[in-house]
């Protein structure tokens, strides 16, 4: 998968929950908490489900991306060690590269 692909997926979660959550304001509480016949029991519950799900993956992309960190760091010791040092793999290197 490419990177702008992930971008549009990412554009697309954000615009329907956008629409999505609009919609589920202009129902209104009581339809908002009424028992439906949903997996999760109600639009509230539908939309905790979702939007805790979310809040998951999102953790374990942040996760994910992180976790090369410490190995990385590694790596790159040994490297230096073999002459080859990669210099410096801070994020702040990396944001400051690319300003």
């Amino acid at each position: 998968m490419q990177k702008s692909e992930i971008q549009l997926l990412f554009a697309y979660n954000d615009w329907a929950n956008a629409r999505l959550l609009k919609a589920a304001k202009e129902a209104g509480l009581l339809q908002y908490t009424a028992p439906a016949p949903l997996s999760h029991g109600s639009l509230r519950g539908t939309l905790v489900h979702v939007f805790a799900a979310e809040w998951v993956w999102r953790q374990v992309l942040v996760h994910v991306v992180n976790h090369g960190t410490q190995f990385r760091g590694e790596a790159a010791v040994l490297l230096s060690q073999y002459g080859y040092s990669p210099g410096d793999l801070d994020f702040i290197a990396f944001l400051r590269q690319r300003a």
